[in-house]
């Protein structure tokens, strides 16, 4: 996806297309704000559906290949378009929502060496050093003490040094600013920006006054900087040659003859059929099947059989620009969403046209419309089968600069839920379709003897309707599973938001939570039925310190014994048992290290092999160094619902550490806890 991306940015770049936003801002440039990889540590963030989700594994598998596809194209001699990983680091609150005044511009995230190590470095370091990612953006809060943009550790002695990072540092808009007006690190402009400049912050990324923007200290300041002494022409000359490279890199400054990039065309390279289907299987991938109760005897609500009456319920029955989310361009020729699909006709025209579908709203988001309309349709003799959809929006509920400090869904869609299965209960099957981005706490839903189904989709995009209805009337079985553990409600009450220790309290994400998740990360349900097998495995002795080369590989066997052809996900974890460590920090219950997704036709079966170096069970010390530790682990292979193996494997011999922690070679000393 982030391939056809860059494919089709370099078409529009090429005819020099503008963005449609209301600043009139420029033609669009080549390098891209994305993909934003960090941690989905709490659903209450406002941007958590922009993350990939609660695990730095999977954050660093999708940071890497997202760099990779978006960077790399047909002309290797240049870069296709550029990333600018986000935000750099551990950047996961907008505004408290309580009396403290902190918000993300003034945050600062309190974080031990083991933390980073294990939690918010990992997706950031595998796509520089995996996916040779050229953009970093630097986040608005402080990192123990210090404003991310001015942060010498992080963006010089990790970034560049530890890391070996070549590309350019960005501040998100108005964070070089913050650093002297919100975290009042710095007394002054002049001194603010000096610091930035010697941290490392390459751009300030701000527009001149006039757009909405914060302004720019760089342009305001930074000569000043220089006459006070502050900071050096040279050490200017070095962030200058650093973002200009890039263009070079881009191959802005050489002939375009023999450049295929110059001449890819809009009708050509946008929009085509292609590029299409990927969106289409994309977004069939992204659906999460959490709940398929039988309604009768054995047989699981879905799929839908076509030709009974459905009514469709809830605000987003209609939806067409809420299930694109946001930060996105055009995607209709004209303006507006006229082009995206709605659920309830998306329904309705698997299920026989108009006439076999009831469609009322009943609700906003938040807000009560025709509660009875609603109700009216649920109860109607001639519906078969009722689908609510359900969720939240990019507009009221959840987004960047708004976090939500109630994760339940909110109380007006609960209540005409609970109304309607009243009203069904053993009349009609009534399903739930969610659409969001962070968690739902859905506790009243997983109940036994409440909904029927429920189908997680999410903010699916412009074929997203497609992908829903298809879904539930069976034409492809969902396959995904969960980016991020769904907490029950009282998680609010038990968790501190503006604590980032990872295992503070009850702990967070599927790693390190004390509690029981309603369904954990991983889980996803199928309409198919597989059978896992782990072939000529037996319990197993390594030395701490093994090589590549003899590193053990497990073989699995995967076998649909469904009826229907069908994706299933094998995810490959660690448990720590019995560790002896030398620094010793909190362990993960278990560390997702590898994860394959195949596709099978009943009775088919494949065999796919994890491979188990010694640095895939690498564990963080409380010195932030990654280390084989010798003791037990236990290996688990599973499909994240009903199938799972373990497998004992020993460690033995002295600790070796595989990475250490990054050196502090800045000249300002840094406060770790």
């Amino acid at each position: 996806m982030a391939h056809v991306t860059g494919i089709e940015l370099r078409a529009l770049w090429a005819a020099d297309v503008g963005e449609n936003h209301g600043d009139n801002l420029p033609h669009l440039g080549l390098d891209c704000w994305s993909p934003n990889i960090n941690i989905n540590r709490d659903p209450r963030w406002g941007r958590d559906l922009e993350t990939p989700g609660e695990d730095p594994y999977l954050n660093g598998e999708y940071g890497a290949w997202h760099t990779r596809g978006l960077q790399e194209g047909e002309d290797q001699r240049y870069l296709q378009a550029v990333v600018t990983l986000k935000h750099f680091d551990a950047y996961s609150l907008e505004d408290d929502g309580g009396d403290t005044n902190i918000t993300r511009f003034n945050f600062n995230a309190i974080i031990s060496k083991a933390d980073l190590a294990g939690t918010y470095f990992p997706a950031f370091k595998k796509s520089v050093r995996e996916g040779n990612a050229k953009g970093v953006m630097c986040s608005y809060n402080a990192v123990n003490g210090v404003p991310s943009c001015a942060n010498r550790f992080l963006l010089q002695d990790v970034l560049r040094d530890s890391w070996n990072f070549s590309g350019y540092v960005t501040s998100d808009s108005g964070a070089v600013e913050y650093i002297y007006t919100q975290h009042h690190y710095r007394k002054t402009p002049e001194s603010g920006v000096a610091a930035a400049v010697k941290a490392g912050c390459d751009i300030d990324s701000n527009l001149d006054k006039g757009h909405s923007s914060t302004g720019s200290p760089y342009t305001w300041s930074l000569e000043a900087a220089v006459k006070k002494g502050l900071v050096s022409e040279a050490e200017v000359d070095v962030l200058l040659q650093r973002s200009l490279r890039i263009r070079f890199e881009l191959g802005l400054f050489d002939p375009i003859e023999d450049q295929p990039y110059w001449h890819y065309k809009v009708a050509d390279h946008v929009d085509t059929s292609q590029a299409q289907e990927l969106n289409r299987m994309a977004t069939r991938q992204g659906l999460v099947l959490l709940k398929n109760d039988p309604i009768s005897g054995t047989t699981p609500v879905l799929p839908l059989k076509p030709g009974g009456k459905v009514a469709v319920l809830g605000p987003h029955a209609r939806a067409t620009r809420a299930l694109v989310g946001n930060y996105l361009g055009q995607i209709c020729p004209a303006t507006g969403y006229s082009c995206v699909e709605t659920p309830a006709a998306a329904i309705a025209r698997l299920n026989g046209g108009n006439d076999s579908v009831v469609v009322v709203e009943g609700c906003s988001v938040t807000e009560p419309i025709d509660l009875d309309a609603a109700l009216a349709a649920a109860g109607n003799s001639e519906v078969t089968s009722v689908v609510m959809m359900l969720g939240l929006d990019t507009q009221t509920v959840e987004r960047e600069g708004h976090d939500r400090m109630d994760i339940r869904l909110p109380s007006v869609q609960l209540e005409l839920l609970k109304q309607v299965v009243e009203l069904a209960r053993g009349k009609k099957p009534v399903i739930v379709v969610l659409i969001n981005g962070g968690a739902v706490a859905l506790d009243w839903l997983k109940a036994s003897g409440n909904v029927d189904g429920i189908l997680e989709a999410f903010y699916p995009g412009k074929l997203g309707a497609e992908a829903i209805a298809d879904a539930l009337f069976g034409v492809y079985s969902p396959g995904g599973k969960m980016p991020y553990s769904i907490m029950p409600a009282n998680f609010t009450e038990t968790v501190d938001f503006l604590n980032v220790s990872m295992t503070a309290g009850m702990g967070r994400t599927y790693r390190f939570y004390k509690g029981t998740p309603l369904w954990p990360f991983g889980y996803g349900l199928s309409y198919a039925k597989f059978s896992l097998t782990l072939q000529d495995a037996s319990d197993m002795v390594l030395p701490t310190a093994y090589e590549a080369a003899s590193s053990p590989t497990f073989q699995i066997k995967v076998q649909n014994i469904g009826e229907v052809l069908a994706d299933e996900v094998v995810q490959a974890y660690f448990i720590p048992v019995d560790i002896q460590c030398q620094h010793p920090a909190p362990l993960p219950q278990r560390q997702l290290f590898d994860f394959q997704r195949l596709s099978l036709s009943p009775g088919e079966s494949s065999t796919i092999q994890f491979n188990v170096p010694s640095s895939s069970l690498a564990l963080a010390d409380s010195e932030g160094n990654l280390v084989s530790a010798p003791g037990e682990y236990t290996l688990l292979f599973t499909n994240g619902v009903d199938v799972s193996m373990q497998q004992r494997l020993q460690l033995h011999g002295l600790e070796q550490v595989i990475e250490a922690f990054p050196a502090e070679r800045a000249a300002e000393a840094q406060l770790f806890v």
